[in-house]
């Protein structure tokens, strides 16, 4: 495995009134998941077994612990550092930007680079 790495996925949501936004992540060191909202933040770590990336059927997800995040849905599943998350969220109407967010850049090498799956959708 190299060292010093970070890969992590940014799912905002956000309504009029309220933002929460998660974040599952894997460093060289731990596997992870933020959650961010208007009054806190939460770090879960997780053992690094407890990590997969899964393509399966054309459908690509993430998978750390009971929790899956996907482009159509997360699964959250948390109950540690007096913290308790479950439930399901779903998403529908994805309206993706028309070109990449790295623009010309997204053709160089870079230790960080972006993708942006929709910027309004539905949620259940």
């Amino acid at each position: 495995m190299l060292n010093n790495f970070f890969e992590g996925w940014y799912f905002k949501h956000q309504n009029k009134k309220e933002t929460v936004s998660i974040i599952p992540g894997i460093c060289s060191d731990k596997v992870f998941i933020q959650i961010i909202t208007d009054e806190n933040s939460f770090n879960i770590d997780f053992g690094k077994n407890s990590f997969s990336k899964i393509n399966k059927n054309k459908n690509k997800f993430i998978k750390i612990d009971k929790n899956i995040f996907s482009f159509n849905n997360i699964k959250i599943s948390i109950n540690k550092l007096n913290l308790e998350i479950f439930g399901e969220i779903n998403f529908y109407n994805l309206t993706p930007i028309k070109s990449s967010i790295m623009g010309p850049f997204r053709f160089l090498p870079m230790q960080c680079k972006h993708e942006i799956i929709s910027m309004h959708h539905d949620l259940k």
